[in-house]
């Protein structure tokens, strides 16, 4: 069974990934920057969604933590960041990795099945935590 990680404060993106994820994968949610950084440290997920609201927290430390683990852990950063303006914003995903708000339930649904994808495509393999 997959995990999928939800970084946001609120209760709906966490709704709206479980509506459309496929029943295999558990969705859950941290809601806060330091409980995302240490479930990502001591518990990592399969796969992460960054519901990245403007903010001073660095995006980026969680986006690395997912990039150094062992197989690397797949993000998407969902946003309110218009993509024209993505280069400026200093976003933690690329452009191919994020999500512009708002956005229909049919994308959300396309970018998660990408993210189990690529959790398929990497294969189980052991955990381990980030150096």
């Amino acid at each position: 069974m997959a995990r999928l990680l939800i970084v946001d404060g609120s209760q709906l993106m966490a709704w709206l990934v479980s509506t459309v994820a496929p029943d295999e994968v558990t969705v859950e949610r941290a809601t806060s920057f330091g409980e995302a950084e240490a479930i990502l440290r001591d518990d990592p997920p399969d796969a992460a969604i960054l519901n990245i609201t403007p903010s001073n927290l660095d995006w980026n430390l969680l986006s690395d933590l997912c990039r150094a683990h062992r197989p690397p852990i797949p993000v998407l950063c969902c946003t309110a960041v218009a993509e024209a303006t993505y280069g400026e914003a200093d976003l933690p995903c690329p452009t191919d990795r994020s999500l512009s708000k708002p956005f229909s339930v049919s994308d959300l649904r396309t970018r998660v099945e990408r993210l189990i994808d690529e959790i398929d495509f990497q294969g189980p393999a052991p955990r381990e935590r980030p150096n």
